[in-house]
């Protein structure tokens, strides 16, 4: 087979005509302050940044009570920060309202905070040979009255030191990976044919099950010790697992950012995706607002050696 081609060069100007706009980030719940990161948005490629200026932002929740945030500027984005933990409650519908006067720009964002779920009987084993474990239980479903989809967060962490020592400072276990139906079935799940590729940084799935239910999945050891004469030592650990359910809009975003991130790296037969967009609930600008609620329980791991 011979084959011929030609090419040429050509420069696109992409900050012709681009108008920047507000991205805002933020996750909150009943548990803590809430925390909305403010940037511009500036056309692909670009090294030129500009920090946004915030004239005033503030939260309503569905008693029509105000929060105003406090404005703490740096150099590449601004950080919107509520003075003290807002009483919101599950259920609760809350409003985010930013302005910029400096650019005339305001926008807004509306969510929801969901009602939690639950665990029952949570468990970890370890692998025979494999330098992973699994974990598997049941969720008890949040008490609802209709028959909607609730979606679900699974976020790992893990630290190696006892508990009674511990505090707060876990750190984050990422691309756990599982078999179970109700989470492979999501768009966002890698699929066989994507080689190479690592599970997702958490696991998300829906579900309308009214009653307790199964789960399971696995993660990776946090570390490992390569020893010459009894193989790989895998030490003693905690792992808390954070169950979270969440709102549409929440699942909407990571999942078709996730499903963004796997795009990139195509696939074995078709090559590189389609674009995906990340999905936005903010009106007159892009980002995520988003509520969500959380439980924990912490397991202790033993250490094992595999050969």
């Amino acid at each position: 087979m011979l084959i011929f081609g030609c090419e040429q060069e050509v420069e696109v100007d992409l900050t012709k005509n681009f108008k920047p706009e507000l991205a805002v980030s933020s996750f909150f719940s009943v548990e803590d302050s809430v925390r909305v990161f403010v940037s511009l948005t500036q056309p692909a490629y670009s090294q030129k940044y500009k920090r946004v200026k915030i004239s005033k932002a503030w939260l309503e929740d569905d008693l029509n009570h105000r929060h105003q945030l406090l404005i703490d500027e740096h150099f590449f984005d601004t950080s919107l920060l509520s003075s003290g933990i807002p009483e919101f409650k599950y259920g609760s519908t809350v409003r985010l309202v930013v302005e910029s006067d400096d650019l005339d720009i305001s926008v807004t964002a509306v969510d929801t905070i969901p009602h939690p779920a639950y665990f029952k009987n949570f468990e970890v084993s370890p692998l025979e040979g494999e330098l992973f474990y699994y974990v598997s239980g049941s969720i008890i479903p949040p008490i609802r009255d209709g028959d909607e989809d609730v979606y679900y967060e699974i976020v790992l962490y893990s630290t190696e030191k006892e508990m009674e020592d511990v505090g707060q400072y876990f750190t984050r276990v990422f691309y756990p990976f599982s078999h179970h139906h109700l989470i492979t079935r999501e768009e966002y799940y890698p699929g066989v044919l994507l080689l190479g590729s690592v599970g997702p940084p958490t696991l998300l799935w829906r579900s309308v099950k009214r009653e307790p239910f199964y789960i399971d999945f696995y993660y990776d050891a946090p570390s490992t010790v390569r020893n010459m004469t009894d193989g790989h030592i895998l030490p003693k650990h905690f792992l808390k697992i954070e169950l979270r359910t969440v709102s549409k809009a929440y699942f909407s975003y990571k999942t078709s950012l996730y499903q963004q991130q796997y795009a990139i790296e195509g696939d074995f037969l078709y090559g590189l995706a389609p674009p995906i967009d990340v999905k936005s609930n903010v009106v007159g600008g892009v980002g995520i607002f988003a509520g969500y609620c959380k439980v924990d329980t912490v397991l202790q791991v033993e250490a094992r050696t595999v050969n």
